[in-house]
């Protein structure tokens, strides 16, 4: 499949602290937000209790907010959860999908990026949050080779700055700032034409974007 040049798919990992990241990064999107994002956030494993994750993104959401489950169909302006003990791809650009479970970390945020990286390319935003050790790191590098643009949250608004430090240290050309002035840049790119070549360029840059 072509990688897509303009901004198509937005995906998102956390763990410690990504909750509260989340909450505030969904707050400062518009219900006219344009893309599909896709939310990869560590939830235990285990079966013995349903997460309530999607209800708790939807208090502070103005976009509709889903659980993915088998073959997911993509909407642009939804926001997707990936569930619990679960790891998520794109099957295309239309469609999301279950993929084998790799590792303890679930759902797999690596996963989840490095499969945007192949199927969107250029069209691919992805953005670490919060959380300890460095699931991420690779995807986001993935996304960062494939032209497509990252977003790290900062030192001093995380929990733990493990997984933001770890894409950085991977080698992923990313910008790092505070989650408020990512919802404001993801703004920008995508409803702003041209400017989404501005963050490609301008890893690292401390730039404040306004929505």
């Amino acid at each position: 499949m072509a990688a897509s040049d303009v901004p198509g798919i937005v995906v998102v990992g956390g763990s410690a602290g990504g909750i509260e990241a989340l909450l505030e990064l969904l707050a400062g999107l518009p219900s006219s937000f344009p893309l599909a994002i896709v939310i990869a956030q560590h939830l235990g494993a285990t079966r013995s209790y349903r997460s309530r994750l999607q209800e708790v993104l939807r208090t502070r959401s103005t976009l509709p907010v889903h659980w993915v489950d088998d073959r997911t169909t993509l909407r642009d302006g939804v926001v997707y959860v990936c569930p619990q003990d679960r790891h998520v791809r794109f099957e295309s650009r239309s469609r999301l999908g279950f993929g084998p479970l790799t590792g303890h970390r679930r759902p797999h945020i690596d996963t989840l990026f490095a499969s945007a990286a192949a199927t969107w390319g250029k069209g691919s935003i992805g953005i670490v949050l919060s959380g300890y050790l460095d699931d991420g790191a690779v995807g986001a590098r993935a996304i960062s080779d494939a032209g497509g643009t990252v977003f790290v949250q900062d030192r001093d608004s995380c929990l733990t700055f493990d997984m933001p430090d770890a894409a950085l240290q991977a080698g992923a050309q990313a910008l790092v700032l505070p989650v408020p002035a990512i919802s404001a840049a993801l703004i920008s790119m995508t409803m702003r034409p041209g400017v989404g070549d501005w963050f490609r360029v301008n890893p690292g840059s401390s730039y404040l974007a306004t929505a």
